[in-house]
């Protein structure tokens, strides 16, 4: 949860009061702003508003565990090109061409991603305004969608690190 409010800065500042000014001012007006992607609300708007981008979640969850399961084919590579045989061969392709289908099922998702998440930023960043003020729970379904993608993509490149 995030909370706004001023802080202040320990040890000295060059700044002067005047360049504080704009600052303070803002931190004054968003001082009991309180933003919590963890409500189950973000996820309702999302599903309802978003549903291009609530269905992206699934599809990466389900990835996410499919590569979890992913255990390779490297063993009966291995074999089927120091021991060829028909039967080796057939075990190894048996284990490359679901691999390879899940390659590109993870490409596809990733570029999926690439075209949602700049109309997400667009949207979250278009129409700032005194007459937003109210559209808090646009901002933090868009903030929650954003943020649950941004986190899909970051285990996918941990698990690719890892697999």
């Amino acid at each position: 949860m995030l909370r706004g409010g001023s802080s202040s800065h320990a040890g000295g500042s060059s700044r002067s009061s005047k360049d504080n000014e704009p600052a303070a001012r803002f931190s004054k007006q968003f001082s009991d702003f309180i933003l919590n992607l963890g409500d189950i609300r973000n996820v309702e708007y999302i599903q309802v508003n978003y549903p291009e981008g609530y269905n992206m979640l699934l599809v990466g969850n389900e990835l996410i565990q499919s590569i979890r399961r992913y255990d390779g084919a490297s063993d009966e590579i291995r074999t089927a090109i120091s021991q060829p045989s028909p039967e080796n061969e057939e075990a190894a392709w048996r284990k490359i061409c679901p691999s390879a289908q899940l390659l590109r099922k993870c490409y596809e998702y990733a570029q999926s991603i690439d075209r949602i998440i700049p109309s997400i930023l667009e949207e979250l960043c278009s129409q700032v305004n005194e007459n937003d003020l109210g559209r808090t729970d646009r901002n933090r379904g868009l903030a929650r969608l954003l943020a649950d993608l941004m986190q899909t993509a970051f285990t996918f490149d941990a698990l690719k690190v890892s697999t």
